[in-house]
């Protein structure tokens, strides 16, 4: 297991950051790649709720997964 001085040393991050940076990485490459429905995403990913994680989406991105799906999709 890694130290938070650890994840901050190499990541340059707080280590929860880092947890969401990755999960919104993932979050993305599923919108652009599947249909599956913004709550499943949601939900494989950690977040509490589907409103959260378009909540939290919105804030960090500026844009609403919905938005996102809808410009990026390769479905």
């Amino acid at each position: 297991m890694w130290s938070h001085s650890r994840v901050q040393k190499r990541y340059g991050v707080s280590p929860i950051e880092y947890m969401l940076s990755c999960r919104f990485r993932d979050a993305k490459f599923l919108l652009e790649t599947t249909d599956r429905s913004i709550v499943s995403i949601s939900g494989n990913l950690g977040f509490s709720s589907g409103n959260y994680f378009s909540q939290s989406f919105q804030k960090r991105f500026g844009i609403s997964p919905s938005e996102y799906r809808g410009r990026n999709s390769s479905t």
